[in-house]
This record gives C-alpha cells, structure tokens and sequence, in this order.
C-alpha cells in the first residue's frame, strides 16, 4: 500500500508531461519534507518517472531510514552537486527540473557545470500547487490544531474571568494590573529626589521717588 508520501510524488509526476521534464528536483526543505516526511536539515530529492533518489550526508542516515519510505536512499559524497551529476548521468536523464524559486544561483551555476550535456529546467510552483489541496491526513491535523488554539483561548478567558472576579471580592487586588506584576512599595527610608524650589512671581516694589 502506498503511502501518503508517495501518493503526493505520484501527483508531482503528473506534471512531467507538460513540463517537459524526465525528473524534478526539490531542494527546498519544506517541500522535500512535504514529499518524504524527511525532518532534518539537509536533504534533496530527485523524482523521477518511476522512482525517486533521497540525498542526504552522513549525520542523518539513520533519520533517513526512519522517515523516509520507498524512495532510494544514497548518502552525499562531497558537495550535493557532485552526488546529483552522478546520479543524473548514471539514470541517463536529459532534462531536469529544479525550482526556480529557491535554487540559488551560485549552486544553480555549480550544478549546471557537472551536469555536462543534461539541461536544468526551471520550475515554478510545482510542489506548492500540490500543497495547497490539503489530504485526510493534512486536515485533520488542521483541526486538531484549531481545537487547540481554542482550548488555550478559552483557557485564557476563563482566567481573566477568574482575576475580574478576585478584584471584585478582595480590595488588595483592586488596583492590582493584569500582568500580575508586583507591586512596589516605597520605603519610607528611601532617600527622595531633589526637589527645586518653585519659582515665585513678586510683585514690583512701589517707586519711592517723588
């Protein structure tokens, strides 16, 4: 049985067609995570026709192995792009998407130089278009989520309720702020500012010159 991971790689091979393309690269992590279940911080994914390549280093083999199902797994040997070149000239792949939106330039130049004959195309959008249409899994995880923003909500008001109420009913709180800070009492030892007198208006002193 499929999982929900391969299902959504199912959805993005749809889309070769009218790209173009004989494979898809997603180096974005949030998209890579959205079709592996892959949580770590360094991972990409080649998917191709009828199968897919997870790259990842050495410290996440075994988080690897946990998260990531029916997908071919090869651990990065030097820089990402030497371990894809390998990989795209040993399937035999002409064209390969990438996502435009996140490759930077600088690994897009590096990538395009070990490539030799293979073409990069730039893809815009084709995992985030699969995101927006949310599955079972992804809703009720939504709902579950609302459930808890409203517990907390309902949590907080309870609380405020509760301190209205303590106000009301012991006059130590009457004044007391909503941020349930301390507090301060002066002491009557502590030394005050100076203060300056105020100035005074006189009035001008009668002339005594007849």
């Amino acid at each position: 049985m499929s999982s929900r991971h391969s299902l959504r790689r199912s959805k993005l091979r749809r889309q070769f067609a009218s790209s173009g393309v004989q494979a898809h690269l997603v180096t974005f992590l949030p998209n890579v995570r959205y079709l592996t279940g892959f949580t770590g911080s360094s991972g990409a994914l080649l998917v191709e026709a009828r199968s897919a390549t997870f790259i990842t280093d050495f410290r996440y083999r075994l988080q690897a192995d946990r998260e990531v199902d029916r997908c071919r797994r090869v651990e990065q040997k030097g820089t990402l792009a030497s371990t894809l070149a390998g990989i795209v000239a040993k399937r035999k792949l002409k064209r390969v998407g990438f996502e435009s939106r996140h490759l930077s330039w600088a690994f897009h130049g590096e990538l395009a130089k070990k490539l030799g004959a293979a073409r990069l195309v730039p893809l815009e959008g084709s995992v985030e278009r699969l995101r927006m249409i949310k599955d079972a899994n992804e809703i009720s995880l939504l709902r579950l989520a609302a459930r808890i923003a409203e517990a907390r909500r309902a949590q907080r008001l309870l609380g405020l309720i509760a301190l209205r109420e303590a106000r009301l009913h012991h006059p130590l709180l009457a004044h007391e702020p909503s941020s349930f800070s301390p507090t301060l009492i002066k002491d009557s030892t502590e030394a005050s500012p100076p203060s300056w007198p105020a100035a005074r208006a006189t009035a001008p002193k009668a002339s005594t010159r007849r």
